[in-house]
């Protein structure tokens, strides 16, 4: 079983269909579980997070080089909570360009 932690944007519309609304930020954790014949992934937590806010400390995060990645302020993740190197994955950059297909680890 392996958990990822991923950060986005969504920009929110104005009541006109203009671009020029609000960049929300998001925080996503996913739980990977090996299967015998296939694999799932499972949103494990879904939450809008304040880009001044850092919430708990997330080892995994941390560990793997993502410190700037924002958690939410409450327990709500299950993964990173303690200090050890377990099966745990983070995207340290996507950017949203006309390249989807590029990610950094």
């Amino acid at each position: 079983m392996w958990y990822y932690h991923l950060n986005f944007t969504a920009k929110t519309k104005e009541a006109r269909g203009l671009d020029s609304g609000i960049d929300n930020l998001f925080f996503v954790e996913v739980k990977r579980i090996e299967h015998k014949n296939y694999e799932e992934m499972l949103v494990s937590c879904f939450c809008m997070v304040n880009p001044a806010d850092n919430g708990r400390t997330c080892y995994g995060c941390t560990n793997h080089g993502t410190v700037d990645m924002k958690h939410p302020d409450t327990g709500e993740y299950f993964a990173g909570h303690l200090d050890v190197f377990l099966p745990f994955g983070c995207f340290g950059e996507w950017s949203d360009s006309d390249d989807d297909d590029t990610y950094v680890w």
